[in-house]
């Protein structure tokens, strides 16, 4: 549990709750295996390790009575904070800074192999929240999984994609965010974040690809490090959903039971 420094801890919970909400909604649908849960621990286990650590060192700082943090907490009250408010804004990367306080900067690996493929550096689009391009935003609250093209892209090819996966396919002819490329294509998540990038030409098959990778069943083998299963909040998914639908009835929608059981779980 995060210390209140830093003020994070609702912005983690709910994005935690969104994150598991969407796999859910994606394996009871069907269009993931409940394998795909375990990527629930790999996306948000790492954030939280992440906020505990920092918030847990400023907590300590602030509340120590050695002579030299005492010494510090003055100098930053009086001086260093008024001085570091009036820069920030002045900044060439201040709008990172306001992504790390907003944790809209937060990446996920998509797959270990994807991990394993970059060498571990972190792309500046896939696996990252869909930057913001003053229109695309607007279809992330159908929470469903969907396509996008850029710029110049090839609509007829994209369309073709879209229709052979069963996925809708918005296209946005100007591109305002230099993170997103001209005839780029994006596979986006229901939860916002990027799943693949690709071109017309090649989407079909790298955006099938991922597909398949979620909605393949674990090997009897493999390793199993899901954070839900140990505890015991999705021995049956299905039937615990299917409770909540009953109980509160909420509409058949995959997603909007899945969220009412993240959030009472």
């Amino acid at each position: 549990v995060p210390s209140p420094v830093g003020a994070q801890g609702m912005n983690t919970g709910l994005q935690a709750a969104h994150n598991v909400a969407c796999k859910i909604a994606d394996v009871v649908a069907g269009r993931a295996s409940d394998a795909y849960l375990d990527r629930y621990s790999a996306e948000r286990r790492p954030v939280a390790r992440r906020l505990v650590t920092t918030t847990d060192a400023m907590f300590a700082m602030i509340t120590s009575d050695r002579p030299v943090a005492r010494a510090l907490r003055r100098f930053v009250v009086r001086f260093a904070a008024p001085i570091g408010a009036s820069l920030v804004p002045r900044v060439v990367r201040s709008p990172r800074v306001f992504e790390y306080l907003s944790q809209t900067r937060i990446h996920y690996w998509m797959s270990e192999q994807q991990r394993t493929d970059a060498r571990g550096r972190r792309g500046r689009v896939v696996g990252r929240r869909l930057p913001w391009n003053g229109d695309n935003y607007e279809s992330l609250r159908a929470m469903t999984w969907q396509v996008h093209g850029y710029g110049g892209v090839d609509r007829r090819a994209l369309r073709r994609v879209g229709a052979r996966l069963g996925l809708r396919v918005l296209f946005f002819p100007v591109v305002r965010n230099r993170r997103l490329h001209p005839g780029g294509c994006y596979l986006v998540r229901p939860d916002g974040f990027v799943a693949v990038q690709s071109r017309a030409r090649n989407a079909r098959a790298d955006f099938a690809e991922h597909l398949r990778q979620i909605a393949a069943p674990a090997r009897p083998d493999a390793p199993r490090d899901n954070i839900l299963a140990q505890r015991g909040l999705v021995a049956d998914p299905v039937s615990r959903l299917e409770d909540h639908r009953r109980i509160t009835r909420i509409p058949p929608s995959a997603h909007a039971a899945a969220i009412a059981y993240a959030i009472d779980a």
